[in-house]
């Protein structure tokens, strides 16, 4: 009987130090961004993450993704963010060729950008930037 004792102790101590000891895969903060006013479905959004404006000027994200579009809405999540400043850029491809279509200076589909600016020509990232700390967020960029 004490050898049972003895033996499920061992094994509630071994699991109890087993689980304390297993880490998170996630790191970081989760940035969701969500884009509400597409006017009709189908199509892809395209989004970019960026990390400075070094990156912003260069056109180098630091994570992209795009999704399809359903119920006239999108959604996507950028994870493992470390602490810092951060823009996101998006836009609506329409037309399946993977880039934002411009008539002259004026684009032709959808696009958006982090923090919703009033743009006069090309975004800044002083314009789009926001901070990531130590809390997941969420971003609805809307649709110009």
């Amino acid at each position: 009987m004490t050898r049972i004792v003895i033996f499920l102790l061992v094994i509630l101590l071994s699991l109890f130090s087993c689980a304390g000891s297993q880490k998170s895969t996630r790191q970081g903060v989760q940035l969701t961004v969500t884009t509400p006013n597409i006017t009709k479905n189908g199509g892809t959004m395209y989004y970019s993450l960026f990390r400075s404006e070094e990156d912003f000027i260069n056109k180098k994200p630091f994570q992209s993704k795009h999704v399809k579009v359903t119920q006239h809405q999108a959604q996507v999540i950028f994870t493992n963010l470390p602490r810092g400043m951060y823009a996101v850029l998006c836009f609506y491809d329409t037309n399946a060729n993977r880039k934002l279509d411009f008539d002259g200076y004026m684009p032709q589909e959808g696009y958006g950008c982090s923090n919703n600016p009033r743009l006069m020509g090309p975004p800044t990232f002083k314009q789009l930037q926001f901070e990531v700390k130590d809390r997941d967020l969420t971003k609805s960029i809307l649709l110009q």
